[in-house]
């Protein structure tokens, strides 16, 4: 019912009376080539419309406008790039996530993750076979998922920002970077799973952080 005036409901509060909910249903918004879609945290992802057509410079403001309301971009969506062949991208200020498969297979030489202060989790073969060719993990990331950057075939330089808070390298997270000549891992890594650097061969020697107590096969 268009006319129904509600009152958005702040979950962070304790609920002390019975209450009714209705869900509010947000159309996604399409700007250009990008789509923007509501996640349930209040946040908006956004991907290509096409990502066969998408190329050049993509620029992604750090919020949108979706009916009257500015809502931040706080994730790239599952797919949202995948297979793109595009020059370069600007992110949100305030990105939380890249969703599963987000930049898989795209032509993008390099990505800016350094500057993305809020960042917390790189999802499942995000990069996977990317052409990336350094990357810069920065220290609010606390979860990568299986095979983020594996088979990225440029990639020469990994760093872990100081203070990084991640403790697992998940399986084949950099699997098949046959180009990997250099990876600086956080002192706090506990574990490295299954084939984390597998067929490296570009690898000589990595420095291993004394808290390491999990060396996957």
């Amino acid at each position: 019912d268009p006319s129904f005036e509600g009152v958005k409901w702040d979950f962070s509060q304790p609920v002390d009376r019975d209450v009714t909910l209705y869900p509010l249903w947000v159309p996604n918004l399409i700007e250009s080539d990008l789509v923007y879609s509501m996640r349930p945290d209040g946040g908006v992802a956004v991907g290509a419309v096409d990502q066969t057509s998408i190329t050049g410079d993509v620029y992604i403001t750090d919020s949108v406008l979706i009916e009257g309301v500015a809502y931040p971009v706080t994730a790239i969506a599952n797919r949202g790039f995948v297979n793109t062949h595009i020059d370069s991208v600007r992110l949100p200020s305030g990105l939380v996530r890249f969703e599963d498969t987000s930049f898989n297979g795209s032509t993008l030489p390099s990505i800016d993750l350094a500057s993305l202060t809020s960042l917390k989790e790189i999802g499942i073969s995000v990069f996977g076979n990317s052409s990336l060719e350094e990357v810069v993990i920065p220290a609010s990331v606390e979860t990568i998922k299986r095979a983020a950057f594996h088979t990225s075939k440029s990639l020469k330089s990994v760093v872990f920002e100081e203070g990084s808070e991640l403790e697992q390298l998940p399986d084949e997270c950099f699997n098949n970077c046959t180009s990997l000549e250099s990876a600086t891992l956080p002192i706090g890594l506990k574990s490295m799973e299954y084939l984390a650097f597998g067929s490296c061969s570009s690898l000589q020697a990595i420095e291993l952080p004394e808290g390491l107590g999990v060396i996957g096969s």
